[in-house]
């Protein structure tokens, strides 16, 4: 029997896709392999730590309690920041970049900055992902 030349080309496309996804389902494997050993890797040394920290605070005569009351009061940290440096922490903690917040509040892109990295030294913050965290403490975002 002849086969048609469309049928093989058919034919031919098929197989070049069942070898792709062949391809990518190991690839897919070999992620979700690291990821399983990035898991366990990460819980192992989450419990080393822990019980690092647990004879730590054993053996200490630190009140550890005074450390985290002290830790955990953003108020005190939110009262330095002016009312502007209060909104462009709302709209960082909404997850809004520098310059959708200097549309947002309708600024220029390097006041946002400027708004920015002073609530960062008001705040002893290193990174936006913890003003979140204290924006969040505060009540300012839900």
């Amino acid at each position: 029997m002849h086969r048609r030349p469309a049928q093989d080309e058919v034919d031919s496309r098929i197989s070049t896709l069942l070898d792709e996804i062949a391809e990518a389902r190991g690839k897919l494997d070999f992620v979700l392999e690291s990821s399983r050993d990035q898991r366990q890797r990460f819980q192992e040394n989450h419990a080393r730590l822990k019980n690092i920290l647990l004879v730590i605070h054993q053996n200490s005569d630190v009140d550890f309690s005074e450390l985290r009351r002290r830790r955990s009061r953003p108020s005190s940290r939110i009262d330095r920041l002016t009312a502007r440096e209060i909104q462009v922490l709302r709209l960082i903690a909404q997850g809004l970049s520098t310059k959708q917040i200097a549309e947002a509040l309708k600024i220029s892109f390097k006041t946002a900055v400027s708004h920015r990295s002073h609530i960062l030294v008001k705040m002893k913050c290193h990174e936006s992902a913890t003003l979140v965290r204290v924006a969040m403490q505060a009540g300012l975002v839900a």
